[in-house]
């Protein structure tokens, strides 16, 4: 018998650079996700990079692992499974990770390199889930319904909190 395999891939970041700089973004296995880090428009000329690591309380030495670093603006730079894009009108710099793993999960930092202070930095707690995959058993297209109107309601309820800056894409993948 033919079986039909469906994947969803669905990336959410959400950041927020106020007194407490926050960013929670959940992931799938073998998917994409877009990370949107706002800066201070101050910054726009500085160097804007992504690295791997968890602030300690005292900075002591080199705690986070550059993945990805650019000075260029307004243009795409690349390493790898990383891509970071600092857009200087908006005061934001996006950062792509691609092929997904459960081994990426943990905290990340989107950091600002600032030569007469200390580096800005927006915490990114990441969750890579296994892919959501179901088998063709007759009832895909009521699965893929219930799951688009299951993420539609919870990102409803997270993108109407006022003021809040949201970043919703969904990957399909049919193999």
């Amino acid at each position: 018998s033919l079986s039909l395999s469906l994947s969803l891939y669905l990336s959410l970041s959400l950041c927020l650079s106020l007194s407490l700089s926050l960013c929670v973004v959940t992931g799938y296995s073998g998917g994409e996700v877009n990370i949107r880090c706002k800066y201070v428009k101050n910054y726009t000329q500085n160097t804007k990079y992504f690295c791997k690591g968890k602030m300690p309380e005292k900075e002591k030495g080199k705690w986070c692992t550059e993945l990805i670093r650019t000075e260029e603006k307004d243009k795409w730079a690349h390493s790898g499974r990383f891509s970071l894009f600092d857009d200087t009108r908006a005061a934001v710099f996006n950062v792509t990770i691609r092929d997904l793993s459960e081994g990426d999960s943990g905290t990340y930092q989107c950091g600002v390199d600032r030569t007469t202070a200390k580096d800005s930095y927006t915490e990114v707690k990441m969750n890579v889930r296994k892919e959501i995959t179901t088998h063709n058993d007759g009832n895909n297209t009521k699965h893929l319904q219930t799951l688009l109107e299951i993420t539609k309601e919870v990102l409803l309820l997270v993108c109407n909190i006022p003021f809040v800056p949201c970043f919703i894409s969904v990957f399909p993948w049919f193999p």
